[in-house]
């Protein structure tokens, strides 16, 4: 049924995403993927197509929020803690997918849940699509778990989370009607697994971040979560070579090995540590900085980059260029893992960049204006070529 549909986007289609992204629906971001989730919902939504998205973390009553219509799960959270999966949650959840009818079914984010919708959408007949969030999903098991779980020392996640999700979201990236990619070195990464990509780019809602925009521009800002696989040993490092340089640090602790490293963090005198700042605010933290700094050694394609950009502010990153990006349209410096190099720049203390630049170049390529009719382009181009 879906195929034939998608052949032709001339037909307003029916789309439903699962994932907890009404928060960001609602202006408060939970995460980067369900930020993507929301602005393509809406998107697609203000396109005139029917968006539905199931939320298990929605507490209120169906609503509709800019033309997407939200529904929680109904008892999620009900009966016998370790039975309620089996009980409630996995047949409850999927006959509200299989009661959407949607000829489109999207997931975005590695989770063993994500099995569930592909199931509706099997029975159904409709397409399955996941949206790659980041470099790691299109890489090896080995490196996932040592990066997502290892580093951090979240043994349990491993068991309870990992493993499943590990066993899931390969069968599911290679039985997706479409994989969705944030830049091409992702896609490649799918195509040399014999997996079908196609590149849609992160979103960004520029319109809401064009009053932020500062001439006044001091001291460096991290933005992110504070963890070992985030940089946070490269960040403490490259703030206590840097005592001349002040750092702004927005985020909060997660893994059990960051608690004493953040305390030795805002320890330092040039640090000032705001910890978790709603979007709006960070924004603005972004706009007053000379730069934003990336010390990760992966990521997809961060949305900090893009508001950043947004706001006239260069990306200084130790390791991560998506696909090469930032060097390729001069959106900042990349130290290719040279911690030394990363100080060195910090020290020089200005930074030239046109700020016009960066904006333009979110607008040509990110702008949230345009994703529905990109969206519509990949579902043609991806069935025609099955």
């Amino acid at each position: 049924m879906a195929h034939s549909i998608l052949m032709s986007t001339k037909r307003k289609l029916k789309i439903c995403f699962w994932g907890n992204a009404a928060s960001a629906l609602q202006g408060r971001n939970k995460g980067g993927g369900e930020l993507q989730i929301a602005l393509l919902a809406k998107s697609l939504a203000k396109a005139g197509h029917s968006v539905t998205l199931i939320d298990s973390e929605f507490k209120e009553n169906e609503t509709v929020i800019e033309g997407v219509r939200i529904l929680p799960v109904s008892g999620w959270n009900e009966g016998v803690r370790v039975l309620r999966m089996l009980t409630r949650r996995i047949p409850q959840l999927y006959r509200e997918l299989l009661d959407e009818k949607a000829d489109i079914y999207y997931v975005r984010m590695p989770s063993h849940w994500n099995l569930i919708p592909y199931l509706a959408a099997k029975k159904l007949g409709a397409a399955f699509v996941i949206g790659c969030s980041a470099d790691l999903e299109a890489g090896d098991f080995w490196t996932r778990v040592h990066y997502f779980y290892l580093m951090n020392h979240e043994y349990y996640r491993l068991l309870s989370v990992a493993l499943p999700t590990e066993m899931i979201t390969p069968y599911l990236f290679r039985h997706a009607q479409f994989v969705i990619a944030q830049h091409d070195g992702q896609m490649a990464a799918f195509r040399k697994k014999g997996i079908q990509s196609k590149v849609f780019p992160n979103l960004v809602d520029i319109k809401k971040l064009h009053s932020v925009r500062s001439t006044e521009k001091e001291g460096f800002i991290f933005v992110g979560s504070l963890d070992v696989s985030k940089g946070l040993r490269e960040l403490i490092q490259i703030a206590s070579l840097s005592p001349h340089s002040k750092f702004t640090v927005v985020g909060q602790p997660r893994g059990r090995r960051s608690g004493p490293l953040v305390e030795s963090l805002r320890s330092l005198p040039n640090v000032e540590y705001l910890g978790r700042l709603d979007h709006d605010s960070t924004i603005e933290q972004i706009g007053k900085s000379k730069a934003l700094l990336c010390t990760s050694r992966f990521e997809g394609f961060p949305n900090i980059f893009l508001e950043a950009w947004s706001v006239g502010t260069p990306v200084i990153s130790l390791a991560v260029d998506p696909d090469g990006v930032i060097e390729r349209e001069n959106l900042g410096i990349v130290c290719h893992g040279d911690l030394n190099k990363f100080v060195e720049l910090l020290s020089r203390g200005t930074l030239q960049f046109d700020r016009d630049h960066l904006n333009q170049y979110v607008v040509k390529y990110h702008a949230f204006e345009h994703a529905a009719k990109k969206f519509e382009s990949i579902i043609g181009d991806l069935t025609e070529k099955r």
